[in-house]
């Protein structure tokens, strides 16, 4: 088991649970994509609340090599979801010969989620962030180039942070993967696993994104 650093204790899982009702702009149900037609995802202004966790996971392959680090806040109070934010950062090395296209993040099986990037950081803007279908929403997927006209993480380079407002009251260590063609795998930080409660929360939400979906 990797160590991180940890301000507070882990948060206690007896917990926070957004109502269905509460409105959501950058709800990311599973199966859904946020993207514009400049291809940048959403953008928020920068999360708040105390920093809890960090962690900084070093990867290499033999293409690349970078960091994704993470940040576990609690009390922020831009999150609507009234859970855990997790702001993740990717970079790549200098030394790196090539760029890195994807980054995903497993563990958000059962939770509802906020995403966008923060427009107050510097860095590339990703294209896209998605979630995945399968697993109950359980991976989200952030593309930083998709097409010739997006732009990836070249070497040198820097992403914008990647905000992820939750509705889970503690986290937990999780895998997250960069991916340029291959496949890096590495530790980060995520929520913990959901109760039954949570996940039918989550179902609730998904629902009705898929209604507003159908009456647009």
């Amino acid at each position: 088991m990797r160590s991180f650093t940890a301000l507070v204790g882990l948060v206690s899982i007896t917990g926070i649970l957004a109502l269905a009702g509460t409105s959501q702009a950058s709800l990311l149900a599973p199966g859904v994509s946020f993207e514009t037609t400049l291809g940048g995802a959403p953008g928020e202004a920068a999360p708040t609340g105390t920093v809890i966790a960090s962690l900084n996971s070093p990867f290499t392959s033999g293409a690349y090599t970078g960091t994704l680090n993470v940040q576990v806040l609690q009390g922020d109070t831009t999150n609507p979801l009234g859970g855990l934010t997790f702001v993740y950062t990717l970079s790549n090395d200098f030394t790196s010969t090539d760029a890195i296209n994807r980054l995903t993040i497993t563990g958000f099986n059962g939770w509802q989620v906020d995403a966008a990037y923060d427009i107050a950081s510097l860095g590339v803007i990703p294209f896209d962030i998605d979630r995945s279908t399968s697993g109950n929403g359980n991976v989200i997927g952030v593309d930083f180039a998709q097409n010739s006209s997006t732009v990836p993480l070249t070497p040198g380079t820097i992403g914008r942070r990647i905000v992820l407002q939750t509705n889970a009251p503690a986290f937990r260590e999780v895998l997250a993967n960069v991916i340029d063609g291959s496949v890096t795998t590495v530790t980060t930080l995520g929520p913990n696993i959901p109760t039954p409660g949570a996940a039918a929360v989550l179902a609730l939400g998904a629902l009705a994104a898929g209604r507003r979906r159908r009456q647009a």
